[in-house]
């Protein structure tokens, strides 16, 4: 057993979050920040404290692999009492078909969930539990599945059975996301339209958290100082009517790793060099992934109103990856494009721990 562990940050969120997702008359959000996304607000962030010069030159240490911190994606954390629950990306877990009708519905549960806490997570990644023993685990309510979460905790579990049937129900868990009518007026003959967009709401003892990992420490006093920029402008839409905004505060996770790990999982969204590609595609049975495409806007201080990102794709967190010669800095921050000097990139760097497959 290997003991991993890392530097956290808690984002506690004052008002609602939106990390949008395109839709047609109904935009959705995303219930937590990926990585590529965090990076970019960062990297923007970063611009107005320490100017346009100094940003280009941090993005060219991103680009020639050379970065001085790596983060994971954003994931929930919730307080209860005097504890802290975290989650993760649901490792694969090898599936079993049971003929049973209460199990069937159990089994599509559990498959859907692509979240689990931490103590679930380890057991997964060990193969020290089995997807019927997680099947057990919900019908006798020593696991609980809300929002696509898997709950294993004992007071978790008494907090949602004692809510089970009654309006406060919704009141338990991490997050809840609500939908907004908005109207827009046409500039040119004032008809109206009518659109919907979602925000997520936190609890008061729960929020996002993230890793980082600093491969430079003189870094440090940086990257907290835009962090607490950050935390005022916001992160994600909505800003200008005050979404987005966080305190934050540091803090310690321990995670641990099997001895005899065959395989890695991902903690970030993922975009492999091309080495990485190759060994990836020597050993396509040991990979397991999705893919998401991802474009929008990038805002510059040299080019006012965006720039619009080329779209690229992106593995998703929780992929199953071979293991790699260096481990420690895996993934790409390729450039998309260039718009005089200034470099458009996509950072593509994950975090990983050890996964026995």
């Amino acid at each position: 057993m290997i003991i991993l562990q890392f530097d956290i940050i808690h984002l506690h969120f004052n008002t609602p979050l939106r990390i949008g997702i395109r839709g047609i008359g109904e935009e959705s959000t995303k219930t937590y920040i990926p990585s590529d996304t965090l990076y970019s607000a960062f990297f923007n962030s970063y611009s107005k404290l320490f100017g346009y010069e100094q940003t280009s030159e941090l993005i060219e240490k991103f680009i020639n692999r050379e970065p001085p911190f790596l983060i994971s994606s954003t994931y929930p954390y919730l307080k209860l009492k005097n504890k802290v629950l975290y989650f993760l990306p649901k490792p694969p877990i090898e599936t079993t078909y049971i003929e049973d009708s209460q199990y069937l519905l159990k089994r599509k549960s559990i498959k859907s969930a692509y979240l689990v806490e931490l103590p679930l997570f380890e057991k997964i990644i060990k193969k020290k539990i089995t997807f019927t023993d997680l099947v057990e685990m919900i019908v006798d309510k020593k696991a609980v599945i809300s929002n696509n979460i898997i709950f294993v905790d004992n007071d978790a579990i008494s907090s949602f059975l004692n809510h089970e049937n009654d309006e406060n129900k919704k009141n338990v868990g991490v997050n809840k996301i609500t939908l907004t009518s908005h109207n827009t007026l046409d500039r040119l003959n004032l008809y109206s339209a009518i659109y919907f967009s979602s925000s997520v709401y936190f609890q008061d003892n729960a929020g996002l958290y993230f890793i980082v990992k600093f491969l430079d420490n003189n870094f440090k006093t940086e990257f907290f100082s835009t962090m607490r920029l950050l935390s005022d402008d916001g992160i994600g839409g909505n800003r200008s009517i005050g979404h987005g905004v966080f305190n934050f505060d540091e803090s310690k996770i321990t995670i641990t790793e099997p001895d005899n790990a065959s395989r890695l999982i991902t903690l970030s969204m993922y975009i492999p060099s091309e080495k990485e590609l190759e060994i990836i595609l020597r050993n396509k049975t040991q990979v397991k992934y999705s893919l998401t495409k991802i474009g929008g806007f990038i805002y510059s201080l040299k080019h006012h109103g965006g720039l619009r990102r080329p779209q690229i794709y992106l593995f998703n967190e929780g992929a199953i990856l071979p293991k790699f010669d260096n481990p420690e800095i895996l993934g790409s921050a390729p450039i998309l494009m260039t718009q005089g000097d200034t470099k458009i990139i996509r950072v593509g760097y994950t975090l990983t721990v050890g996964v026995v497959m």
